[in-house]
């Protein structure tokens, strides 16, 4: 099955941006961490 051009941009798109937010959520994590080590 060849997906269009279109979906496979978006699928890429898609990508990005829950990679993007994976990212972010894993840094917030690790500051919330390091804040709490602090007490």
């Amino acid at each position: 099955m060849i997906a269009s051009n279109e979906e496979n941009l978006n699928l890429f798109n898609m990508n990005k941006i829950n990679g993007k937010n994976k990212i972010v959520s894993n840094v917030f994590h690790s500051l919330k961490i390091t804040s709490d080590e602090r007490g």
